[in-house]
């Protein structure tokens, strides 16, 4: 069974999957993540290094920072370019779990058939709100950085954000993240 969250920059998805998994004791995939270590690793390395000829990543054991702004917009870039190369790293990594809990953009829908999806919706004003206290930039830096990175989402050429005609969207805004995974739970376990 996968469990997929999507949602916007700053909506809480990997805050609640993390969280959800651990709950419920599976295995979690951070599908963000491995576009920003594919940025990053591009950046140090090159790209000729990262891609084999058979479509497998390789890297090496480096001590990156994959959670700043740069590699979120970097791997947002990336996505832009290699979607579907990057789709089946994630499916390749998700092979050896019969059950699992994934977010990111297109996660549930392009990447994964999704049993569950979710899709988590937050005003931009709180996404800033919660990307500065977690970064520590100033709101205003936030502010514009969130917009910004929703107007790349919304118009991507390949796989753009939209809400899913089969997501239960649930609003972050006023929910704690224990909140929002009882929700999800809750749909889940009935």
């Amino acid at each position: 069974m996968i469990i997929a969250l999507d949602g916007l920059a700053g909506s809480g998805k990997g805050t609640v999957a993390r969280l959800l998994a651990k709950e419920i004791g599976w295995p979690y995939l951070d599908i963000g993540l491995i576009f920003r270590f594919v940025a990053w690793y591009g950046d140090k390395f090159g790209k000729e290094a990262l891609y084999k000829e058979n479509g497998t990543i390789i890297y090496r054991d480096e001590v990156c920072e994959l959670r700043s702004e740069t590699y979120a917009l970097k791997a947002a870039e990336e996505a832009a370019r290699n979607f579907d190369e990057l789709a089946e790293v994630a499916r390749r990594l998700a092979k050896q779990w019969p059950n699992f809990v994934c977010d990111g953009r297109g996660a549930g829908t392009a990447i994964f058939e999704a049993d569950f999806l979710f899709c988590l919706e937050t005003s931009e004003v709180e996404r800033a709100s919660r990307r500065a206290n977690q970064t520590g930039v100033s709101y205003k830096e936030a502010l514009e950085a969130i917009g910004e990175r929703d107007r790349r989402d919304y118009e991507r050429d390949r796989h753009p954000f939209r809400i899913p005609v089969s997501a239960v969207v649930i609003n972050t805004s006023l929910l704690s993240p224990d909140e929002c995974v009882a929700k999800i739970r809750g749909i889940v376990e009935t």
